[in-house]
């Protein structure tokens, strides 16, 4: 699970991310879903709706390298079926 750690007052706060809701805008309009971390490093998405493009992948696996994020797995169906690493 991603988190973060910060000093505030020479108090330690952990910060555990456990998910996060992000809306992708683009010119053909807006995609909104949930994202919710699995293990240390790796996020889960499930997409119940929609069309997602490579340019929405893309901006997906940017955010997702800024974050430490490694891996993000997403699916449409029951059980999560695809997978993309992140460089």
């Amino acid at each position: 699970m991603p988190y973060t750690v910060e000093v505030f007052n020479q108090v330690e706060v952990e910060e555990f991310i456990t998910g996060w809701i992000l809306r992708l805008t683009f010119p053909e309009g807006t995609f909104k879903f949930y994202a919710h971390s699995q293990g240390e490093d790796d996020i889960v998405i499930y997409i119940g709706h929609g069309t997602v493009t490579m340019k929405m992948k893309q901006a997906v696996r940017e955010w997702a390298t800024k974050r430490g994020i490694k891996q993000v797995n997403w699916g449409r169906e029951k059980k999560i079926n695809k997978a993309a690493k992140v460089q």
